[in-house]
């Protein structure tokens, strides 16, 4: 009797745990955001039709960040990059393949500075296209 009490309570125990390590860990992402990428490989900063840059303050020692897009218009891949405030690279680049999906690369961004997102085309793509997207800074 004291025996399957223990074991009611450990299993309890180990799936509160779980839950609230995942919870403690979990991505934070920004909110969405559009960027007009144009044709050719330069790297966008800033948001459509403004001049703010789209920025997450780091919160982690994490290598990696994230980005997810929720509508994209070009029928190319475009590739994402975190950049440091003068807009040099800060890890690798991604190419978003698929809306609602995540994608990683690694950043090298240091925990508690801030984190500023660049877009830009793939080499096929033809025109101007729109892309609206999250990421978060801390994988």
């Amino acid at each position: 009797m004291k025996k399957r009490r223990f074991m009611k309570i450990a299993i309890v125990v180990a799936v509160l745990a779980m839950v609230l390590t995942q919870t403690a860990f979990a991505t934070v992402w920004t909110t969405n955001k559009t960027f007009k990428v144009p044709e050719g490989q330069t790297f966008v900063h800033t948001i459509v039709n403004t001049s703010d840059r789209f920025t997450q303050t780091k919160t982690t020692n994490v290598t990696t960040c994230s980005v997810q897009a929720s509508t994209m218009t070009m029928w190319t891949n475009p590739f994402f990059k975190m950049h440091n405030k003068d807009k040099s690279a800060a890890g690798t680049e991604v190419v978003i393949k698929n809306v609602d999906t995540p994608y990683y690369a690694t950043t090298t961004i240091a925990k508690n500075a801030v984190a500023y997102a660049a877009i830009r085309s793939a080499t096929a793509q033809i025109g101007d296209d729109f892309i609206e997207f999250k990421f978060s800074a801390d994988g």
